[in-house]
């Protein structure tokens, strides 16, 4: 192994980890998101560097994880008010009201 783990965070299926490269392999950071294949990769040369790019990861995917939710809860609502609007159409057709 040419890298440490040096941090590592979970959203939902993506998992966001930071590797420090051992000197002798050219040293520095190695940002990686996962969702059971490589997804993104990101080297960086410098710790704050490293930090911020590992915070902008978790932004990044925990920001679509949250749109992907809102989206899911708006179509499941659509849904629920045309299935109540389809019920309240045969039951009028059927009661003849």
């Amino acid at each position: 192994m040419a890298s440490t783990l040096t941090d590592t965070q979970t959203i939902g299926p993506i998992t966001i980890s930071m590797y420090e490269r051992w000197q002798q392999f050219g040293g520095g950071y190695d940002i990686v998101a996962r969702n059971g294949s490589e997804i993104e990769r990101i080297h960086t040369s410098s710790q704050r560097l490293a930090d911020e790019t590992f915070a902008m990861l978790l932004g990044k995917y925990g920001e679509q994880r949250q749109q992907a939710s809102e989206t899911m809860y708006a179509f499941a609502m659509q849904q629920a008010r045309n299935d109540y609007e389809e019920r309240s159409d045969l039951y009028a057709w059927a009661s003849g009201r």
